[in-house]
């Protein structure tokens, strides 16, 4: 081990170790007491909820607080569960949605650093003017007005500096973290603690790859390039690079001042109508959609009449599949058929027996009679999300992570068009666009290409076929067959019986002290006194550990 990789390693325990002091600080104490991660790393005990200045705080507050003092990654993972509401609570997931970037912006003098090791150039030689103070700042980076050469006025957007090694480091200890509790009795198998946090990496590294979130936009640009009322700006190529991105700068109202303000000021009802078929625009007809929408990075542009998006940094993806399912699902909600709607959770390949799925269609038409007598205008998806993810929580069904996304889009849209336009329904809203995607996915072109791609399979299949069972067949004769099976539960059991057998040698230890001492207390009292003194710390200690594991 080199020394570089040495003071890493010393750093990570030390981090590790703050860490789960955090935890124990907020009254968190007990999850880490049962990992055995309080006692590895030597934080003190008796701090837990009952001695706890934040005793009187709920869980959910609780970790949002410790998150929060954690730093830019911790609040990263905050935000990254809070749309996560098949593993989690939605105590927790309304708990968390409160978590904020609110970090000082960088220096100015930094910021032309960063941009000139970018770009190759310096501030002045690449801008006519340049705002000193940014207009937005985050855990991530900070936004600058400027004007180019021409004219145009531009929005520069600059990482902040060693933010992606800092970040690297946290998610690292948490990817460990992960792998350590992945094990752990009382973590249900639904968690997955390991994957999770290989989701949470890609998403926050996704987030922090500025050459990908310039991708991203390019592709929205696109996608809306015939859209009249809606604006995604333009990325200057020549004036973007590793951590800066140059882009149109949208001189308009965010959305969150209009939902505030009183009166007739804005168009409420029409921004409301935008909003929602630009999100629907992005769900069913281009199965790409904006994985961050907030009031925050929504523009009205009074003076065109637009709505403006910002902020590509988090994006969704739907897979053929998945656009199937999904419109399905919402189809035989809207339509109250639980058949379809059990199709439409078949063509993900979740249900894993015959009897879950019987569970799921009995489920599902209780679900859909308590809406039946109501009016489409009447049902909230917030409120149905809801109850489907807690459906799902309880049948113990994982749903693919981009249609948790997706949810979580679908929702803050209709919250905020909502808010905007009392009257608004977004059901009513979807349908022609739920019919139109059914539509596009029975058509006879899309059959036939479907079918087309299912014959070259087969015959793939069946040009590999006597090659493969050669080879099952060759490794059967020479007795090399391998069946590989992993028990996820083996390391725990594994555990548990190394440590039976340390109670056990401990106990036999014990009882030799025991009888040893016996036999030599008429002519060695003192000894024979030690060896009982021993036997009984040795036999407290067995004691103490045994009681705690209840």
């Amino acid at each position: 081990m080199s020394a570089l990789d040495l003071k890493e390693t010393v750093h990570e325990i030390k981090r590790t170790a703050e860490i789960v002091g955090v935890f124990s600080k907020y009254g968190l104490e007990d999850l880490f007491d049962r990992t055995g991660l309080t006692k590895r790393f030597g934080v003190p005990m008796g701090l837990g909820p009952k001695h706890s200045r934040h005793g009187q705080t709920t869980a959910p507050e609780k970790l949002r607080l410790a998150l929060e003092e954690l730093g830019p990654a911790f609040v990263k993972l905050g935000q990254f569960l809070s749309t996560r509401p098949d593993i989690l609570p939605f105590q927790y997931i309304t708990e968390l949605e409160k978590l904020q970037d609110a970090v000082p912006p960088v220096p100015y003098r930094e910021v032309r650093v960063l941009i000139h090791a970018a770009l190759g150039r310096t501030v002045d030689q690449l801008f006519r003017k340049f705002e000193h103070e940014p207009v937005a700042s985050a855990s991530i980076a900070q936004v600058h007005l400027a004007i180019l050469a021409d004219g145009t006025k531009v929005a520069v957007k600059v990482r902040r500096p060693d933010i992606e090694g800092k970040i690297t480091a946290d998610t690292r200890i948490i990817s460990e973290l992960a792998k350590f509790l992945k094990n752990r009795e009382f973590i249900d198998e639904i968690w997955r603690p390991t994957e999770i946090a290989e989701q949470f990496e890609r998403s926050l590294k996704g987030e922090i790859d500025t050459r990908a979130e310039i991708a991203n936009q390019k592709r929205f640009v696109e996608n809306f390039a015939e859209a009249t009322d809606v604006k995604i700006p333009k990325v200057y190529d020549e004036f973007s690079g590793d951590g800066v991105i140059t882009m149109d700068y949208l001189d308009g109202v965010k959305l969150g001042k209009i939902i505030k303000s009183k009166g007739d000021r804005y168009p409420k009802k029409k921004i409301a109508n935008i909003g929602a078929h630009a999100g629907f625009k992005m769900v069913f007809i281009d199965s790409f959609f904006h994985g961050d929408l907030h009031p925050g990075n929504l523009f009205w542009l009074e003076k065109t009449g637009q709505l403006g998006l910002v902020d590509f940094g988090i994006v969704g993806r739907l897979s053929e599949i998945e656009s199937l399912a999904l419109t399905l699902m919402l189809g035989g909600i809207v339509s109250f058929d639980s058949e379809k709607v059990l199709l439409g959770a078949e063509t993900l390949n979740i249900i894993d027996s015959s009897r879950q799925a019987e569970q799921l269609r009995a489920e599902v038409d209780v679900l859909l009679d308590k809406y039946h007598n109501a009016a489409l205008k009447d049902i909230r998806v917030a409120e149905l999300v809801q109850e489907i993810f807690g459906l799902m929580l309880k049948l113990r069904i994982r749903l693919p992570v981009s249609l948790i996304g997706l949810a979580k889009t679908l929702v803050v849209v209709e919250d905020m068009a909502e808010k905007l336009d009392p009257d608004f329904s977004i059901f009513e809203f979807s349908k022609p666009y739920i019919e139109a995607s059914i539509r596009r996915q029975v058509s006879l072109s899309k059959m036939l290409n479907k079918a087309g791609n299912s014959l070259l399979r087969t015959g793939q299949l069946v040009e590999n076929l006597p090659e493969d069972l050669g080879w099952i067949l060759r490794n059967l004769k020479n007795n090399d067959f391998r069946v590989k099976i992993e028990h996820q539960k083996l390391p725990l059991l594994v555990d548990r019986l190394v440590r039976s057998g340390n109670r056990l040698a401990a106990s036999v230890i014990v009882m030799g002290l025991i009888i040893g001492s016996s036999y030599v207390m008429s002519s060695f009292r003192s000894l024979g006194l030690i060896g009982y003194l021993v036997a009984f710390v040795i036999g407290l200690g067995i004691l103490i550990g045994t009681i705690r594991k209840f």
